[in-house]
């Protein structure tokens, strides 16, 4: 579907309207999940999987298409939480499935593991961290 086509079907030209945003967010990821698992170009010829660079791209179209949707609607935009629960809920568990080792590393990256959310992350004292020889703060603090 289009953008204008979201904007139809779940009312987004109308000022007074109930916007189901569960119902969008499920709507998107089900033509997200389709595309991803029909698309032809990025594909392992031997595996007949997806590389992760075409997924990536597929995911950026998918986020330019949430922001035309926005500048499509009638009142308020759609917000960053929105598209950030669109992503959390549809992006990552298939990424999780398509490419666990991606994930994981990801997860790592971030602190974020299986008995450790993100909120448990102890914060970072700025202050203390060395920024090189000298320990000396860059122009930009």
């Amino acid at each position: 579907m289009e953008a204008i086509d979201y904007v139809k079907l779940f009312k987004l030209d109308q000022e007074n309207y109930d916007f189901k945003r569960e119902e969008f967010i499920s709507e998107l990821g089900k033509e997200f999940l389709d595309y991803c698992q029909t698309t032809t170009i990025g594909i392992d010829k031997k595996t007949g999987n997806i590389y992760y660079y075409r997924f990536r791209e597929i995911v950026k179209n998918f986020e330019t298409k949430f922001w035309a949707i926005s500048e499509l609607k009638i009142g308020e935009p759609l917000t960053q939480k929105l598209w950030n629960a669109f992503f959390a809920t549809q992006v990552v568990p298939l990424r999780q499935r398509l490419f666990p080792k991606v994930q994981k590393l990801i997860e790592e990256q971030k602190g974020i593991t299986p008995n450790r959310s993100k909120q448990d992350k102890k914060p970072t004292n700025h202050k203390k961290a060395n920024y090189g020889k000298g320990n000396h703060r860059p122009a930009w603090e």
